[in-house]
């Protein structure tokens, strides 16, 4: 069992690996982490075979998982790095800050491997942080800006403006570039925009399809994605862009017509079950 305490704030962390009798059985070590105390910690440790990591407060921290010495660390204020998160080929996605100027852009991203050694960077300003970053092996490259990079050996393999978009501001906000990739999904790549939702093959940057889709998805099923826009929740075929089926959440709670779905609990054999606040419903297929 692997547990941390002491004082994020102070930088003063210890990590312990023992049993649930005695967390520090086997050994304590010192780690170093920052963050505040409003940081979210639930799911900062996590330990695989060989490599444990934990990242707080915009850092990131690895340590080899068998005696607890730490391998790698960055910190947001002296690297002028933030965390953006990790994603599959044990890689460690970082966006690069203008600590000299008074720009609160980003200057680019970073991705690490395990050992710290940089294995890409764009100096694209935009960050992409998919919401759901589900490739399916490490064959599918990673995207740093507007430019793909093969997950291995950091090759770059193909760029796409499409994979940026242009705000021109209004009365209320400045103009800014936002990045539009907002999930991965096996092979695609689904960017939003004002215009819609587009679908990119990231094997090799082809776009497989165009629709006018600005839901937010919760959760998928294969190749299915349900997406949640307004009261209807939908089933959409990730490689084609074709709906399956759109079911109105006034056909589950008629006392509550205004409800939207937030979150994918469960997906099995074409059944769903579906969580909005305190309300669960299971949608099952039809015979």
């Amino acid at each position: 069992m692997y547990t941390t305490s002491g004082d994020l704030e102070g930088n003063d962390v210890l990590l312990h690996r023992g049993t649930l009798d005695n967390p520090s059985a086997d050994w304590t070590v010192p780690l170093h982490a920052w963050a505040g105390w409003e940081d979210d910690y639930a799911t900062a440790l996590k330990v695989g075979d060989d490599i444990g990591t934990f990242d707080v407060g915009g850092g990131f921290s690895t340590f080899d998982a068998a005696i607890g010495r730490q391998l790698w660390k960055t910190d947001s204020l002296e690297d002028c790095l933030g965390a953006v998160g990790r994603t599959m080929g044990d890689l460690a996605i970082a966006s690069v800050q203008d600590c000299e100027g008074t720009s609160s852009e980003s200057k680019g991203s970073v991705a690490f491997r395990l050992d710290g050694t940089v294995l890409a960077r764009s100096d694209s300003p935009v960050v992409q942080q998919p919401s759901l970053d589900e490739p399916t092996d490490t064959s599918i490259p990673i995207v740093l800006g507007d430019t793909a990079f093969d997950r291995t050996t950091g090759e770059q393999l193909w760029r796409d403006d499409a994979l940026s978009y242009d705000f021109p501001g209004d009365e209320l906000n400045e103009p800014r570039t936002y990045a539009t990739l907002k999930y991965v999904i096996g092979h695609v790549g689904l960017l939003q925009a004002s215009n819609g939702t587009t679908a990119l093959d990231l094997r090799d940057g082809e776009h497989l399809w165009q629709a006018g889709l600005n839901g937010s998805i919760i959760g998928r099923d294969n190749d299915l994605v349900l997406t949640s826009a307004g009261t209807d929740l939908s089933a959409v075929d990730v490689t084609t862009g074709e709906t399956e089926w759109t079911a109105s959440t006034s056909m589950m709670f008629p006392d509550d017509e205004s409800m939207t779905f937030e979150m994918l609990v469960d997906a099995a054999d074409g059944s769903y079950l579906v969580q909005s606040g305190s309300k669960l419903a299971m949608l099952q297929p039809l015979p």
